[in-house]
């Protein structure tokens, strides 16, 4: 939510990287979620190499929260 906030047009760079450490924090996620579960997962790496969009990547999160 506060990532919303920011002028992703003015702080451009400080927006893309809050993304990409996000994304990265949850492709982790789905990697440890994915171990616990003894479920085989696609990731090779902690990140992807598209960044998702904000509003992809929040849909992503919450499909996994749930």
């Amino acid at each position: 939510a506060a990532l919303q906030a920011i002028d992703a047009v003015r702080y451009a760079n400080e927006f893309q990287n809050a993304l990409r450490i996000l994304n990265h924090i949850h492709v982790v996620d789905r990697i440890f979620k994915a171990h616990l579960l003894r479920l085989p997962h696609a990731y090779k790496a902690t990140n992807t190499q598209d960044t998702p969009s904000l509003a992809a990547l929040a849909a992503a999160v919450a499909e996994v929260d749930a």
